[in-house]
């Protein structure tokens, strides 16, 4: 091979080199930084959703039936679920409705809305010991508890 034709090989293989590092350079600074700071984004709105609300375990302490308040309490559809309807004063003749769990309750009015229960066609007062809530699947039996957990004596 002649001197030219090595020289020109290298030079060859130098610009291919050259296109390669530019090309490599270029989807990396334009594909992947973009990326990473989408990921960074989405990293900071997981955390958020993943902190959790207050338990608001006061919603559960605070149903208790009273002479003014008859139908305060906790109320489970069946006995042996750790989870219910907590069921408490909201002001002279009203109550909240609030779901309780093992992880804690929703905050009065979240669940649904505060409530007068009598003359609500979304409740069914049965007794002083049971009633039906209606949902989406229709009416729901349930009958007073304890509280959430299943080692408390019934009220009443």
């Amino acid at each position: 091979m002649s001197a030219d034709c090595m020289r020109l090989m290298k030079l060859s293989v130098l610009a291919l080199l050259c296109i390669l590092l530019g090309v490599f350079i270029g989807w990396y600074f334009g594909y992947t930084r973009p990326i990473w700071k989408q990921y960074a984004v989405l990293r900071q709105e997981l955390q958020k959703k993943s902190q959790r609300a207050p338990p608001n375990w006061e919603v559960e302490q605070a149903g208790q039936p009273s002479d003014t308040h008859p139908y305060g309490g906790f109320w489970k559809e069946r006995a042996q679920d750790e989870f219910g309807l907590a069921i408490g004063p909201a002001g002279a003749d009203s109550y909240y409705v609030s779901f309780c769990g093992p992880g804690g309750c929703f905050a009065k009015g979240e669940y649904r809305p505060i409530t007068k229960l009598v003359g609500d066609p979304a409740y069914r007062i049965l007794d002083s010991n049971n009633i039906e809530v209606n949902s989406k699947d229709g009416f729901t039996a349930f009958h007073r508890s304890a509280g959430r957990r299943n080692d408390l004596r019934p009220q009443r």
